[in-house]
Formats: C-alpha cells, sequence, structure tokens
C-alpha cells in the first residue's frame, strides 16, 4: 500500500494572497497521518521573486515526510525557474523505489499561464517509462492539467500538447497522474490512468467560495486508487477527509464477443468542406459509395459541412448526404456558421434537439459559434441538457436505459499529436455533466483526427477529415464506424476514404450493458 498525502498552490508571499494560518493548519494535520510521501505540485510561490523563495525554504521543513517539489507557472514568473534550481534543484526528474516508480516534469512556459512539455520532454518520459516497466505502480506529476477541470472559468491555461502526453502515459501503463494550477480539486479516470488535481492548499483565490483543501491519495494491493479531499479552514479536531472515490487500475479487458447482435450501426463523419479551396472530391465520392455498403442504421455528421456556410456549399451537401439514409443527423462546426451560415443550417438541418429511436436517445447539441473557431455551450444551454436526459430516462434503471449518444461539434478533451487549442471556452463544466450523465457516447468532428478513449464510463469518439486536403494523420482522410453490441460492446473503427482499409480506434463496453 503507498499513501500519499497530495498538496499544491501554496503561493508563498508576503501579500495577502497566502494564508500561512491555513498552510500550518494543513502541516500539522498531515503530518499527524502515516504517509509514504508527499507531492506539492507547483505554484510554491506567487511570483517567483526571491523573499517568496526564501519563505518557502522557511516553511516547507515543518512537512515531517518526504516531499516531492514540482515546479509551477508562477514559479517560473521573473525569471523565477533560475531561482527555483537555486533553492529547490532540478525541474524534472525520477525516483525508482521498491514499489513504485515517480516521474516529475516542468510543465511551464516563463511568464505564460499555459503549459508544455514539448517533444523533447515527451520522448524522455517514453525512455523512463520504459526502462522501468516492471515497476507495478508508475507515478507522474506536474503542474498543468491535461483535461478540462469543473468550475475553473473559461477553459485557459492548459498544457496545449495535453493529448501527446495523455497518450505516452497511457502507453505505457501509468497508474495515477497528479497535477495542480487551477485551484480545484478533481479527479477523473481515462482508459486505465487515474488523473487527480489538487485544490489550493493556502492561496486566497480559491473557486466559488471553496475551502483550500489537499487530496490524500491510497493506492492498495487490491489494484485500487482511493482518492480523498481534506478541507481546511475548521478546528484541526474537525478535519477529516471526504468520503473516497475509489478507481479501479487492473488493466481492462478488451475483449468482447464481436458476434453479439447489434444495437445500431453509426457511421460517423466530419469536415466535409464542401465549396472549400482543399475539397478533395476523389475522397469524398470514394467515401460515399463506402458509406452506402454498410448499412448503417444513422449517420452522424459531427460539423463543418460546409466552408463558408454559402447556400451553394449547403445545397451541394444537402443533394450528396442526404440520398444516403434518410436517418441523417448534423450539428454544425465553426465553419458553417460564417455568413449566412446560421440561418442556412437551420433550413437544412435543424437545430439542437432530441431524436428517439428504439433503443437510443441522440442529442444534438450546437457547440459553435458565429464568426468564432472556439466553441461553446453556455450555463442555461448545458442545464437545459442535463434536465432532458434526466427526464429521458427517469423512468428506466441503468440497465433497461436506451443508449444515449450526444453529438457536437468540438472535442471535449485533448486529441493526441495535436496542439489543444479551439476548445470549448466552458469545457470543463460540460466534461463534468457529460460523465456524470447517463451519456454513453459522445461524438465530435474537431481537429481533422480520428481518436476515441473512455473518460470514466463515457466513451468520447472524435472523427477526422472525410474530404479535405487539410489531414492530420497519416492513414488519410476518414470516417468512423461505431458498432454497438446488445451485450454492450463498442467497436470503434476509423475508414480510409480512399482505401476502404478499416483499422480499430478503440473496443469498449457499455459498463451498464456488459454480460454478466
Amino acid at each position: 500500500m503507498i499513501r500519499i498525502a497530495h498538496i499544491s498552490d501554496t503561493h508563498f508571499t508576503t501579500g495577502k494572497e497566502f494564508e500561512k494560518e491555513l498552510y500550518l493548519q494543513a502541516i500539522q494535520y498531515i503530518n499527524s497521518l502515516d504517509l509514504d510521501f508527499v507531492v506539492h505540485t507547483g505554484d510554491l510561490t506567487h511570483a517567483g521573486l526571491r523573499h517568496e523563495y526564501l519563505i518557502a525554504k522557511e516553511l516547507l521543513p515543518l512537512i515531517e515526510h518526504p516531499v516531492y517539489y514540482l515546479i509551477g507557472n508562477h514559479d517560473a514568473r521573473n525569471v523565477g525557474y533560475e531561482l527555483w534550481e537555486e533553492y529547490m534543484g532540478v525541474r524534472s526528474g525520477y525516483y525508482v523505489e521498491d514499489n513504485y516508480l515517480f516521474v516529475y516534469l516542468d510543465s511551464t512556459i516563463p511568464d505564460k499561464d499555459a503549459g508544455r512539455f514539448g517533444q523533447e520532454t515527451i520522448s524522455s518520459v517514453r525512455a523512463i517509462l520504459q526502462k522501468h516497466q516492471d515497476k507495478k505502480v508508475k507515478i507522474v506529476a506536474f503542474h498543468h492539467h491535461l483535461i478540462p477541470l469543473e468550475k475553473t472559468g473559461r477553459e485557459r491555461g492548459f498544457a496545449i500538447d495535453a493529448g501527446e502526453m495523455i497518450n505516452c502515459l497511457q502507453d505505457h501503463g501509468v497508474d495515477l497522474i497528479l497535477t495542480g494550477h487551477k485551484h480545484h480539486a478533481s479527479s477523473y479516470k481515462i482508459e486505465d490512468t487515474i488523473i487527480v488535481s489538487a485544490g489550493t492548499i493556502s492561496s486566497l483565490k480559491r473557486r466559488a467560495g471553496e475551502a483550500a483543501s489537499f487530496n490524500l491519495i491510497t493506492i492498495n494491493t487490491s489494484h485500487n486508487i482511493e482518492v480523498s479531499t481534506v478541507s481546511l479552514g475548521s478546528s484541526k479536531s474537525a478535519l477529516a477527509p471526504s468520503s473516497p472515490t475509489s478507481y479501479s487500475i487492473a488493466r481492462l479487458t478488451r475483449l468482447i464477443n464481436a458476434n453479439s447482435p447489434k444495437i445500431c450501426r453509426i457511421v460517423q463523419l466530419s469536415s466535409t468542406y464542401y465549396g472549400g479551396s482543399d475539397f478533395n472530391s476523389k475522397s469524398h465520392d470514394h467515401g460515399l459509395k463506402l458509406i452506402k455498403r454498410l448499412n448503417a442504421d444513422m449517420v452522424i455528421h459531427c460539423g463543418n459541412v460546409s466552408s463558408k456556410g454559402l447556400e451553394g456549399e449547403y445545397k451541394e451537401s444537402h443533394s450528396n448526404l442526404k440520398p444516403l439514409t434518410e436517418n441523417l443527423y448534423i450539428t454544425p462546426g465553426p465553419s458553417d456558421l460564417k455568413h449566412m451560415g446560421p440561418a442556412l443550417f437551420t433550413r437544412y438541418y435543424g437545430e439542437d434537439r432530441t431524436i428517439e429511436r428504439e433503443n437510443m436517445l441522440l442529442y444534438l447539441l450546437n457547440s459553435s459559434q458565429v464568426d468564432s473557431k472556439y466553441g461553446r455551450i453556455g450555463r442555461d444551454r448545458l442545464k437545459k441538457l442535463v434536465n432532458q436526459v434526466d427526464e429521458n430516462t427517469e423512468s428506466y434503471d441503468k440497465y433497461t436505459a436506451p443508449v444515449s449518444v450526444l453529438v457536437t461539434h468540438h472535442a471535449i478533451i485533448p486529441i493526441p499529436r495535436l496542439i489543444w487549442n479551439e476548445t470549448i471556452e466552458d469545457a470543463g463544466e460540460v466534461l463534468r455533466a457529460l460523465v456524470s450523465l447517463p451519456i454513453d457516447l459522445v461524438l465530435t468532428g474537431s481537429k481533422h483526427k480520428a481518436f476515441a478513449t473512455r473518460v470514466n464510463e463515457t466513451i468520447l469518439i472524435n472523427a477526422g477529415t472525410f474530404s479535405s486536403n487539410h489531414i492530420m494523420s497519416n492513414f488519410g482522410s476518414s470516417f468512423n464506424v461505431i458498432d454497438v453490441l446488445h451485450n454492450g460492446g463498442v467497436i470503434v473503427s476509423e475508414v480510409s476514404t480512399q482505401s476502404g482499409i478499416r483499422r480499430i480506434l478503440g473496443i469498449f463496453s457499455l459498463i451498464r450493458l456488459k454480460e454478466v
């Protein structure tokens, strides 16, 4: 068993931003615990100034357990990364212990809130994990968050190559990722990896009036990780961890009975860009022929139907796509809402709505904004969606509820090998809502790259470009085929529009439908 206290964002300074009493309260409680070590995931200081590092050197030794310290964006301000090396030591490295591997990284960009790892760092992490792949527990820590967090405002300040780092760590069986930065405690499971973010332990800046807090994490021998949060501000005797959230870290099996009858077959495509200068007619025409042979129950287009939102482009899209199936569903992308696009899209393809089919519920939700590449759902529309899903599923138990599918354009989490931008501004709130609802699949179509993963129990699937020369993969332009089986299996494939070659993006189980 490994027990960890995860603290972050102390923001040591002589100003009011640092609340020393909270820090001392936390450390007194942490010292009373039986721990293997403590991890501080960055922003020790408030502005990276020398007098703040001197405060850190005075207060940090009060912790009576071994501590791993990581640099944060505030620590790197004002050339603070040089002071970090003077007072705290190296900014990246790793430790190999008897029962775990701990890797710590510098994710900062000097004088910027956003983070970055860079290819050199990611390559070095791959080498470290490959060298120590025999370790039963692998832990990686850095300051910046990898996926959007709720209650943290507009999505910004993320690590711009977060998708590539997630891919690297999952490829090498990392069990636990620890981050800070956003001053809000949160945890998610992506595939077999647990990502835990800590709140602030002593900063005045706290989200929605939340208490200062830190995390307690237990990794036990039964392949579980338990995450609890300790809130500060009351007397020491009243301090206690919250009820733990438990995650299994046993490697998930990918074996399913693919011969089980299908609930449905979905063809998912995106980014046709009718009328665009980089429209590839050969890929388009061959792709349409391939789709017609698949006997899909529905075709879902996740945005960027047109190139500039013009009338002729909408006419061309309708004449080509409508004959594919009577069950054609489309949600807009940013290019569809240029010029007269908003009115044209509504005329040709309708607005947000819910489609009820046998054994399925489909929610079409526009994440795009007029003349903006950034996405947004908004508090009111998100609340409306939550209420709709609850109403539609309240008469079912989890075993009999229809398969629920949300369709929008913007990807909710970072995509591997791509810079993470053009995000949904309120992605943190959206992600938390979706994984808390009985939503089984989330289909998106941004960034021209096919991708599939699972967050908690929700499967997220992104489509590549169908007929644009602007491709982001060696596989070329493509579309996805999603087979949902009665035994709970979900098989996600990517099909090349030019060659017809198919490759597996992911094999998942809808946990609530899985056969016992």
